[in-house]
């Protein structure tokens, strides 16, 4: 029983992930890449291309498309929370490395940095291995994420700081813990 509340702990912080990646890209990635399309929207050859594949008259309507194309990548979306979750899961393994380097001094030190590519790939696999045990297999990310969505926004807002301040918090202990080594 212990397995399957630890599953849904990790699901639900996986949703909060993926809604703070939806929010950064949907609010500000997408107007930033827009923003830097503009001028490229001006030139004719682009707006021949863009009215011959989209069908896209005006500069208006490819603004208007390319937000449209933008907000339904949501490819680049799971991409970007699977970052955040090596972020949420992994970070504090390599954060304990790193006190303990700390604390056994260059010893250690030289082993890992003799064995820094194998220790990062050993920490990819576990990751992906934990991803894929816990979100990915039989798609159970699905079924937790259409069961988070019926919850109250309220509780679904407290979700998606703790876990953007839990991930922030994470990334500057190991940036510290990284410079002291």
């Amino acid at each position: 029983m212990q397995i399957n509340s630890f599953i849904v702990f990790c699901n639900r912080v996986y949703y909060s992930a993926n809604r703070i990646c939806k929010f950064i890209d949907h609010r500000i990635f997408n107007k930033i890449v827009v923003s830097l399309l503009k001028p490229w929207l001006l030139l004719p050859i682009v707006r021949k291309n863009l009215r011959e594949r989209y069908g896209w008259n005006s500069y208006k309507e490819c603004v208007k498309g390319s937000y449209e194309m933008l907000e339904d990548s949501d490819g680049m979306i799971m991409h970007n929370t699977y970052a955040m979750m090596y972020i949420i899961f992994i970070f504090p393994i390599m954060i304990i490395t790193n006190i303990l380097v700390i604390a056994f001094g260059y010893k250690l030190k030289e082993i890992f940095v003799h064995y820094l590519g194998t220790y990062i790939i050993f920490t990819a696999l576990l990751d992906y291995m934990f991803s894929y045990y816990f979100f990915w297999k039989g798609d159970r990310y699905l079924y937790y994420f259409s069961r988070f969505e019926k919850e109250k926004h309220q509780n679904q807002k407290v979700w998606d700081i703790m876990t953007a301040l839990y991930s922030i918090m994470v990334a500057i202990v190991w940036f510290v813990t990284l410079i002291n080594t």
